[in-house]
């Protein structure tokens, strides 16, 4: 399999190809950079794309995402050092097939990596070739004019084919089947539910040929269906066929039969019109005389025999043939012509399989009827084969795709659950199970409160009434008690509708977090120790430059000659540079330390310029009710620039702040009027230490953004003035307060 593996760090795209080669079954290409990236997947076939989160000019989601708007949906593995959560489940809301975060021991990983690109490979061919079969089945009951349909008695609505809604006339494929008044086709699927239901709630069969009314222009029309309940799933599955053409030709051939026995007089034109439909009816028929003998087949016949053989009962032996489902082979009196000539017996709906004389096994749908004179004596018989082989194949193949979408969902790595908006437990996958700590077959049917404690349940309760009520997935960090015991679960709560609108329930995808909320709680704890250590680290070094600066104010007072004085004054400007350097220490210390908030813009700006000298410089300020989800530093961010814009504009008079909505994020802009920012310098304007001051200010204001995915880039025209582009992603924005 060919690897696209994107990363801006030269030395990882070397390791990769070392460990990767390893694999043997992996072809690797290395690209530096989103862009490069993009042309090797325009000029190569890939079939895993594993791509860094942090990379210059396009970092590792917006390259997901432009891989996704293209259309291309080649498994996509998210490696990077970055661990935050939202990282995570941003990757996977845009399409990430796995996520893997970079450590010190890259061996395991690497290895790791490999088992994952082999899992979104096979995972992606299964899922292709899953399509493709499904391709298949839909062209397959479009050309047999047949289709299917699913009754789920628990959401009391009916799932149908593309094939099936054309058979009824309705362009939806799923339909309630609370309403069915007036409407043949639901009356009859809510007659079906309570039909199929035998005694003591037996699995029964139903098949049936009816006539009814198609919805979409109330033409009558004949079909063919067969129906089975699955009490374990609460579904009746059918299958339908528009035998409308069939059934018209058996009419049009028993009207010429009748006729034939009416008229003899007319038997010559009878036996034309008769021969005519014989030839031209697209299923299988057999004339036999009084003694069962064979005397002539139509095409169709003789398409499925392979032959047209003119035998009589003596010698039906030739026939290779067995019953369904039993198999059990069929003997010369066994056959349904037989009967028909020695007892005048019809025979419907007889379901065998066959060996046509050409090896080939088919089965085929048989029926078999007596023709009889004016006196009611036999004189004959006919016999009437339909092939059904492609429609059993279909049934097949609509059971391996159903089985399919069963592995993909246990295999999808994740819990996911399935309530009603009752909160009875419809649908759960092992893995949620096994977060749970019960068996599947004990939970499904169970209402929350029977499945969980009390705390447990009133939480769960709580989560589907937020869900239900909102407009937009909901996500939740929960410390939950299961039956297993405590467990960190993140979880994912989204409502699912019918295409009608209507809400079926709420799905619930779980991860277990359990571990990475024991690692974050470490991490915790060292943050804090080694912010003890850096705050009395900053004191013991301000304590000892305010000695040296008081030493140094005593040696200015001896009257130093200038040598001395020149010695004392840079003694002075790296006091003055050691004590900027801790103070962004002590700043830079505090990014991060507390959850992010709500910033309304326009107040956030006002306040970020009420303590600079504003008195010959307009400002303009056109955000509206913006508020943006930003670490609490988020003013100082504002205040960096206005300053910036004061000291090193040179001539700013006009300061412009404005807000704008775009696709999947909304940008904060930030313009002015002075001189503006050269090309050589926009490219190191973020670098820590460059500049005419601390040279922090601008990075940083970088870092405070990115604690909530935002980031900062400036675009402005050399000469016209700085223009600075602050990205928001969408979850970050409300037009009005949020609190």
């Amino acid at each position: 399999m060919r690897v696209l593996y994107v990363d801006d760090e030269e030395a990882l795209l070397d390791l990769a190809r070392e460990f990767l080669k390893e694999a043997g079954d992996i072809d690797l290409l290395t690209a530096k950079n989103a862009s490069e990236g993009l042309s090797l997947l325009a000029s190569s076939e890939i079939d895993v794309v594993v791509s860094d989160y942090l990379m210059p000019q396009m970092d590792g989601i917006e390259f997901l995402k432009t891989i996704r708007n293209e259309g291309n949906h080649v498994p996509f593995i998210l490696f990077t050092g970055k661990g935050r959560e939202e990282v995570i489940i941003q990757a996977l809301n845009e399409g990430a097939d796995f996520y893997l975060q970079k450590g010190m021991d890259l061996g395991p990983q690497f290895h790791e990596l490999v088992h994952m690109i082999r899992r979104a490979y096979e995972g992606h061919r299964t899922i292709v070739a899953l399509e493709q079969k499904e391709e298949r089945l839909r062209k397959a009951e479009e050309k047999a004019k047949m289709g299917h349909f699913e009754i789920n008695l628990l959401s009391n609505t009916v799932a149908l084919s593309r094939g099936a809604s054309t058979i009824i006339g309705t362009p939806s494929f799923e339909i309630p089947l609370t309403n069915s008044d007036g409407c043949p086709w639901l009356q009859y699927f809510v007659n079906l539910t309570e039909s199929v239901k035998g005694p003591d709630t037996k699995p029964t069969r139903v098949i049936s040929d009816f006539r009814t009314i198609r919805m979409n222009d109330n033409a009558e029309i004949d079909v063919h269906l067969e129906a089975e309940y699955d009490d374990d799933k609460k579904t009746i599955f059918g299958i339908i066929q528009d035998i409308s053409e069939r059934v018209r030709s058996e009419e049009r051939l028993r009207f010429a039969l009748k006729m034939a026995e009416k008229n003899q007089k007319k038997l010559k034109l009878s036996e034309l019109r008769f021969r005519g439909i014989f030839e031209m009816i697209p299923i299988g028929l057999w004339l036999a005389d009084k003694d069962g003998r064979l005397i002539s087949g139509n095409p169709a016949g003789k398409a499925i025999w392979a032959a047209e053989p003119h035998v009589g009962p003596e010698n039906y032996g030739i026939f290779k043939a067995w019953k369904l489902p039993s198999r059990e082979p069929i003997k010369e009196k066994d056959w349904a012509l037989y009967h028909a000539v020695t007892e005048g017996r019809v025979t419907e709906f007889e379901e065998i399989e066959i060996e046509a004389f050409d090896g080939k096994h088919k089965i085929i749908l048989n029926w078999a009827s007596p023709i009889k004179d004016e006196h009611g004596d036999i004189i004959g018989a006919f016999v009437i084969n339909q092939d059904i082989t492609e429609r059993r194949r279909m049934e097949q193949a609509l059971q391996q795709s159903e089985e399919a979408h069963r592995a993909v969902l246990e295999h999808a790595g994740m819990g996911v659950e399935y309530y009603d908006p009752d909160g009875k437990l419809v649908m759960i996958n092992n893995k949620a199970a096994m977060n749970i700590g019960y068996e599947i077959d004990k939970m499904i049917g169970r209402s929350i409160d029977e499945i969980y404690g009390n705390e447990t349940s009133k939480l769960y309760h709580e989560r589907l009434r937020m869900t239900i009520s909102s407009q937009r997935p909901l996500e939740f960090e929960d410390l939950v008690d299961l039956p297993r015991g405590k467990t960190w679960l993140l979880s994912v709560y989204s409502k699912v509708y019918g295409n009608d609108g209507r809400l079926l329930g709420v799905q619930v995808i779980t991860h277990d977090i359990t571990k990475r909320k024991s690692i974050e709680e470490e991490l915790l704890n060292a943050n804090k120790k080694l912010n003890l250590l850096g705050s009395i680290s900053r004191h013991d070094i301000m304590n000892h430059l305010t000695t040296l600066q008081g030493y140094l104010d005593i040696l200015s007072l001896t009257k130093p000659d200038l040598r001395q004085s020149e010695a004392i004054d840079a003694m002075r400007r790296s006091i003055a540079s050691i004590a900027k350097i801790s103070n962004f220490m002590k700043i830079y210390q505090e990014v991060g330390q507390f959850s992010p908030i709500w910033h309304n813009i326009a107040e956030t700006v006002s306040k970020a310029s009420s303590s600079l000298d504003m008195t010959n410089v307009k400002q303009t300020v056109n955000v509206g009710n913006v508020w943006v989800l930003a670490d609490p530093m988020f003013e100082m961010v504002i205040h960096n620039l206005i300053r910036n814009s004061l000291m090193h504009g040179e001539r700013v008079a006009h300061i412009n702040i404005s807000f704008i909505q775009e696709d999947g994020h909304g940008t904060l802009v930030y313009e002015d009027d002075g001189v503006g920012v050269s090309n050589d310098v926009r490219s190191r304007l973020f670098t820590p230490g460059f500049g005419k001051n601390s040279g922090f200010g601008l990075f940083l204001s970088r870092e405070i953004l990115g604690i909530t995915e935002m980031s900062i880039e400036e675009k402005g025209t050399y000469g016209k003035g700085a223009r600075f582009e602050i990205m928001v992603p969408d979850k970050h924005i409300r037009y009005e307060d949020p609190h």
